[in-house]
């Protein structure tokens, strides 16, 4: 949900589960201000656990025509610190060379810059020197495109979603 729809205010939101017969699990309230764009993902919220809602201000997530936005969120409640890789699609393995960050505790984003390209994402946890990913993802970023990578703990999906597309 994107806040440029709604005017400057706290508002409670609940979510709805489309897998379980649109059973509302009540969350709390979120605060939104006047101008600014803000990204609200509902993290957690399955086997009884409460959602969090997790607010992103997009401060600008404009496509760019010479590289694709990435924007990275970790958004699995029961997994601590972990690191990002990403390489070219089938080259390689991952190791050192491929983290692109370090470190990223739960409710945390970052936007990367990137060439368009196809890329092999994975999650990996902290001093792991095996590099063995949590779990892992192939996608195609195009130049201009502004996508969100995300992993959740819904049966440990890392998920890409087009924002913009090029």
């Amino acid at each position: 949900m994107k806040s440029t729809s709604l005017a400057a205010d706290t508002y409670n939101i609940d979510v709805v589960l489309a897998a379980n017969d649109g059973e509302v699990i009540p969350a709390t309230d979120i605060t939104v201000d006047t101008g600014v764009t803000t990204t609200i993902y509902a993290a957690g919220g399955t086997g009884g656990a409460s959602i969090t809602p997790i607010l992103i201000e997009n401060d600008d997530l404009r496509g760019v025509a010479v590289y694709a936005k990435l924007r990275v969120l970790h958004a699995h409640p029961n997994v601590g610190l972990v690191d990002i890789h990403a390489k070219a699609q089938g080259v390689g393995s991952f190791d050192d060379s491929t983290r692109v960050l370090e470190g990223v505790d739960y409710t945390k984003s970052a936007v990367l810059n990137v060439a368009g390209g196809d890329y092999d994402f994975a999650v990996i946890a902290p001093n792991d020197n095996t590099f063995t990913p949590v779990i892992s993802l192939s996608g195609t970023l195009e130049a201009g495109g502004v996508y969100t990578a995300y992993a959740t703990e819904d049966d440990g999906i890392l998920g890409l979603s087009v924002d913009t597309a090029p």
